[in-house]
């Protein structure tokens, strides 16, 4: 049986591939788990459309990482990729994730790894 995950991360940014999503799953070993990647280009801030626009990208990226893995006291955390986002689009994303989901982000491998984010 599979032992359950403490936490599980959703990623943001990160170049083809997302190379820091597999340094994140190899470092973490089987208690932490890897849900939704979302590439940088799919958050163009200048998109404000309700429908298509970044925050309905992070939206369905959080709740079907949630809906996958359960609610069960699995938390969701987001890593952000610095150098993807200029300071003021890594604030905004950062803001949106723990005000409309109560997700915590960071900006290091080591961070979304450790025990308290």
């Amino acid at each position: 049986r599979e032992e359950p995950a403490r936490a599980v991360v959703v990623t943001f940014g990160g170049g083809h591939y997302q190379p820091s999503a597999c340094d994140i799953a190899r470092a973490a070993g089987a208690d932490v788990r890897l849900g939704h990647l979302v590439a940088s280009h799919s958050l163009d801030p200048r998109d404000e459309c309700p429908e298509r626009g970044w925050r309905s990208a992070v939206d369905a990226a959080v709740e079907g990482t949630r809906a996958a893995y359960g609610d069960g006291g699995v938390e969701v955390r987001a890593f952000v990729h610095k150098k993807s986002f200029k300071a003021a689009e890594r604030a905004a994303l950062e803001g949106y994730l723990w005000d409309a989901h109560g997700v915590r982000a960071a900006l290091t491998k080591a961070a979304v790894l450790a025990d308290e984010l």
